[in-house]
């Protein structure tokens, strides 16, 4: 009973909050002003090179190092390290323009399931050698770490970021995206939902926290 009340108040608070803030929900272009703005909804399009792809994407969680298929956990290669792509297409409209991206599975729980994974936190990277144009960057950033979600982890996670920026804190700048998902080369969409839009914590990161001063220190 506790937990259910504790889940209620939130979803009051944080109603009453987005309507303080006048959220933006309808669509916007999408720049290194606005990425992160908590005031607007932003909407992406990712399309798959190759459809089946996306079911090879939607089933990767546990599938090396030994784990069972759908265990929940994305492993790197035991061998190269790195975790495996797919290649997809960007854009921050379905009418286009698409750029190159590298995208893959993150390693949260599936929703609603591992057995039926509708959706699952996503990452993006603009930027990689083998798929992208090098030096490439989409609305300033290089990667995009998009977390699908778990209880009232969607609201919460992005709202405590802004609460931490807020009080003066270093720390990371989130908001929520609207993900639409093509397997037919951008003939339809599935919208796969609303994901918490986290920034990726980079050299690009400390150079828009600390400018000048990236190069001192440890980043984890």
């Amino acid at each position: 009973m506790k937990q259910l009340l504790t889940k209620a108040m939130l979803v009051v608070v944080v109603g009453s909050m987005i309507c303080a803030l006048g959220v933006d929900t309808a669509q916007a272009a999408m720049n290194a002003n606005n990425i992160f703005d908590v005031n607007t909804v932003h909407e992406l399009w990712i399309v798959m090179d190759n459809p089946p792809d996306f079911n090879d994407m939607a089933f990767s969680s546990g599938d090396n190092n030994g784990e069972t298929p759908g265990a929940g956990t994305v492993y790197p290669d035991p061998v190269t390290g790195e975790h495996q792509y797919w290649l997809a297409y960007l854009s921050d409209s379905n009418s286009g323009p698409f750029i190159s991206v590298a995208i893959r599975r993150k390693s949260d729980a599936a929703l609603p399931s591992e057995a039926d994974p509708q959706k699952f936190s996503l990452k993006i990277d603009i930027s990689r050698p083998g798929f992208t144009p090098a030096g490439q960057r989409f609305a300033g950033k290089k990667k995009l770490s998009l977390e699908c979600g778990d209880g009232v982890a969607l609201v919460a996670e992005a709202l405590a970021w802004n609460i931490y920026n807020a009080a003066g804190v270093i720390s990371g700048r989130a908001n929520w995206v609207k993900v639409n998902m093509s397997t037919d080369f951008g003939v339809s969409y599935t919208y796969m939902g609303l994901y918490g839009n986290v920034e990726q914590v980079d050299r690009e990161y400390l150079e828009d926290h600390m400018p000048n001063r990236h190069d001192y220190g440890f980043l984890y």
